[in-house]
């Protein structure tokens, strides 16, 4: 497992007073890019935008937007990620699959593998019951998946759809939600979401790709802590005796799959 972070964006200018608390210059981040700041997106605008990322000194790894694009506005979207030498974009699904087939196709052309956002409502890939028909129909192209963990109904139904889904999923959010908030840092005292546990469980079922570290930007703070916290139990577990108790679980969820 490797660890990344996300910071959103509405205005280029935003990202210095973000980092000011933020040691994580060598971890790999997410740029999530606003609705607003996407209708600034234009010829000029793009090696702008690319070199004041790249000046800040970030290892950007992903472009994450949380809409559809087709078209001339995919085109400029494509650029900017070119711009910042990026190979993963990360986007919100389209609601036919041939939309999508022209989506990966274009960036393919760039050298961009297309990432899709799951929980998403009024899209091909809402409840992700047909996500084996959709990676057959978009063949030869890879179907890759983002998971958002707070969007999982309960723990059983997080590994139920992971277990569904593992062959595709490239990326999984961690932030941990309380009654009154989401986007919190995942070791908050009023989380609802024990990660300790899901990484333990992810660790038994061999997960090897990328986690996001996604909060909200007053929150960000938290990423420095919270990734060497992780960093250093992931370590750890990678090494320790088997959860008896956590593979029974596992066990009787794969049962139930197998029954269905």
């Amino acid at each position: 497992m490797k660890l990344s972070i996300s910071l959103k964006i509405d205005r280029i200018k935003e990202l210095n007073d973000k980092l000011k608390n933020v040691a994580l210059i060598e971890t790999p981040v997410e740029i999530d890019l606003s609705n607003k700041i996407l209708k600034e997106i234009n010829e000029n605008f793009i090696p702008l935008l690319a070199v004041e990322i790249e000046d800040l000194g970030l290892n950007v790894k992903y472009i994450r937007i949380n809409k559809f694009l087709k078209g001339y506005e995919l085109e400029r979207l494509l650029n900017l990620v070119d711009y910042l030498n990026t190979q993963n974009l990360i986007i919100k699904p389209p609601l036919d699959i041939d939309s999508l087939i022209e989506t990966i196709d274009t960036a393919v052309m760039y050298g961009i593998k297309v990432i899709l956002l799951t929980g998403c409502e009024n899209t091909i890939l809402q409840n992700l019951d047909n996500v084996n028909e959709i990676a057959n129909q978009i063949s030869p192209y890879v179907l890759r998946l983002a998971i958002d963990i707070t969007k999982q109904k309960s723990l059983k139904n997080f590994i139920k759809t992971y277990l569904q889904t593992s062959s595709y999923v490239k990326v999984l959010y961690y932030s941990n939600k309380s009654n009154l908030e989401k986007g919190l840092p995942i070791f908050d005292e009023h989380g609802k979401i024990d990660y300790l546990k899901i990484t333990k469980i992810l660790s038994m079922l061999k997960y090897e790709n990328d986690i996001i570290l996604r909060y909200q930007p007053k929150y960000y703070s938290h990423y420095f802590n919270d990734v060497n916290t992780l960093s250093t139990f992931i370590t750890s577990i990678s090494s320790s005796i088997i959860d008896r108790r956590l593979k029974n679980v596992i066990d009787r969820i794969v049962n139930e799959i197998v029954n269905t």
